[in-house]
């Protein structure tokens, strides 16, 4: 063999620079972008691209497209040129693409998330520099990039509508942001429950239930898409309209901060902090609905009467009393890593105790935000002004707020029983999750969150028995209120509405709701002490320390 064949196949190649001119500028740029995208959303991107599942659905769309075109100006005539027929070939048209892009985009966000655990590559990706939320963005990502694909197929089709007579641009570029919005919030839920449940029972059973509740989002969208295009136009130039939309999209998009926050935590290490950034999100959230409140109080104050207060309560309570219960089920151990992330002052330490993992110290936050709502609730029932105070069932300007409230609890006023019961459940269902949490881990070794958040859920429906067996064995009427009722927020939520609580429902919950809050104080105590007992200093033999550089 001669030298020069081996001379050539062992010479390194050298990088070759693109030739002067814009094309190999370009190139060059096109290159240097690419580096920066997420590479998640580049393998997605080749792959779903090059599948048969999305080339079958674009080509579909394509063909659904061009047979609605085709078959409505043959059935629809003389009333192409002379009639208003641009609002219904939209909606037909909007109809498919709000199938492609809100069914088959956000579940197959889904299945790319869960395949990734069906086919063990997770954990080839779980040793890379990528960290959780960055695949999680970049399955979003390829999920957008779908979606833009659809509506480049649709869209000279809408073009072809915008020719037509009875064709509205501002509905039409309403509707359509309006489902790409919806299909980004879509599929960000849909990956969020990929990384977040593991049981593949539970996988299964969420499939089915996430295609349906899609499937039923679409008709929503196209029955919205066929009114507002054919029935009756949309109040754009309203201001109430406009402040909906606004307060829709505020809260969806602190929904999707939600879900890529939570879907992160999923596919996180469990040393790792898996808690905090989902806790700052939920207290942005409700921190968000009580600044929307108040900005209506200050620009109108008419539109906040009883009903609206009592809607911002109940979804307040709601809130933390579904992520009170995820949260209290956490372990109380913090790991070394979770550790080396704590701040060193001590008054640091203490301010950041709440959003730290943790069941107990996500029972001190509940606990806090239970006592910011039921101060603002307070503020409501005493206000100074004389309209507010009166649109919440008190009149007067001047009131006692340490007679009134007990009064007002006591007589049956409607806002101050329906904080007070909503507070008083909240507190005890958080507080069962944290006592049963606490003593199955004292007991067990591995003490599954799931099991605690059972216990809640089975304890909670339990409730309905003794009030029913009172009926059933007519130790009471049927119409008559029993203080047993207090038991279950279905039994005590309709009597409040329609003759208010006895004396007997606000005792037995209120001791329920105190016993509950007792039961945890120990351990809510005992992990502020663990934070604020002084860090041993590193040695030269713990693994924290950084290893001396070595002598030259």
């Amino acid at each position: 063999m001669s030298a020069a064949p081996i001379a050539d196949f062992a010479a390194p190649t050298a990088h070759v620079r693109p030739a002067p001119g814009g094309s190999g500028r370009l190139d060059e740029g096109l290159d240097r972008g690419g580096d920066l995208l997420n590479p998640i959303l580049i393998k997605e991107v080749r792959q779903s691209f090059k599948s048969k599942q999305f080339l079958g659905s674009f080509w579909a769309l394509l063909g659904i497209c061009w047979l609605i075109g085709s078959c409505g100006l043959l059935f629809a005539g003389d009333a192409v040129e002379f009639g208003a027929v641009g609002g219904a070939f939209f909606t037909l048209f909007y109809s498919v693409l709000a199938f492609a892009v809100l069914l088959l985009v956000p579940y197959g966000a889904y299945r790319s998330v869960l395949n990734e655990r069906l086919e063990n590559t997770w954990e080839v990706l779980s040793i890379t520099s990528l960290s959780p939320r960055q695949i999680v963005l970049g399955k979003i990502a390829c999920a957008a990039m779908q979606m833009l694909v659809y509506y480049s197929a649709v869209a000279p089709f809408v073009a072809f509508c915008a020719l037509l007579q009875g064709f509205d641009p501002k509905t039409a570029a309403f509707f359509l942001a309006a489902t790409a919005w919806g299909a980004i919030v879509a599929s960000s839920f849909a990956v969020m429950l990929a990384a977040v449940v593991r049981q593949k029972v539970w996988q299964g059973l969420l499939a089915g239930a996430l295609g349906s509740a899609l499937f039923g989002g679409v008709w929503v969208y196209v029955g919205s898409a066929f009114s507002g295009a054919l029935v009756q136009p949309l109040p754009f130039g309203e201001p109430a309209f406009q402040w909906s939309i606004a307060a829709l999209l505020a809260a969806s998009g602190s929904y999707v901060v939600l879900f890529v926050n939570a879907a992160a935590a999923g596919l996180t290490f469990e040393a790792d902090n898996r808690s905090t950034a989902v806790r700052l999100t939920v207290t942005a959230q409700f921190w968000l609905l009580i600044a929307a409140a108040a900005g209506v109080y200050v620009a109108r104050p008419d539109l906040l009467r009883a009903p609206a207060l009592s809607v911002i309560a109940g979804l307040s309570l709601a809130h933390w009393l579904f992520w009170g219960v995820v949260f209290a089920a956490e372990p109380d151990e913090l790991s070394r890593r979770v550790r080396r992330g704590i701040p060193r002052p001590a008054v640091l330490r203490l301010l950041a105790a709440p959003w730290l993992p943790g069941g107990s110290r996500g029972v001190l936050l509940v606990w806090i935000h239970l006592a910011v709502l039921t101060g603002l609730a307070a503020w409501v029932r005493v206000a100074k002004a004389p309209v507010f105070s009166g649109r919440v069932g008190r009149a007067g300007t001047e009131v006692d707020v340490w007679s009134d409230l007990p009064r007002a609890l006591l007589a049956g006023d409607p806002w101050t029983q329906i904080v007070a019961c909503g507070i008083g459940f909240v507190l005890l269902y958080v507080g069962l999750c944290g006592v049963a949490m606490r003593l199955g881990s004292a007991l067990l070794r591995n003490c599954p969150p799931t099991a605690a958040r059972l216990v809640v859920v089975i304890v909670g429906s339990m409730g309905l028995i003794p009030p029913t067996a009172a009926r059933m064995f007519k130790l009471v009427s049927a119409d008559e209120p029993t203080a047993l009722d207090a038991l279950t927020p279905m039994l005590l939520g309709p009597a409040l509405v329609t003759r208010g609580a006895t004396p007997g429902h606000l005792a037995l919950l209120g001791g329920l709701a105190a016993l509950a809050v007792a039961a945890n104080l120990p351990f809510v105590v005992g992990q502020l002490r663990d934070l604020l007992r002084p860090r041993p200093q590193a040695t030269a033999g713990d693994a924290t320390t950084p290893p001396a550089a070595p002598r030259a």
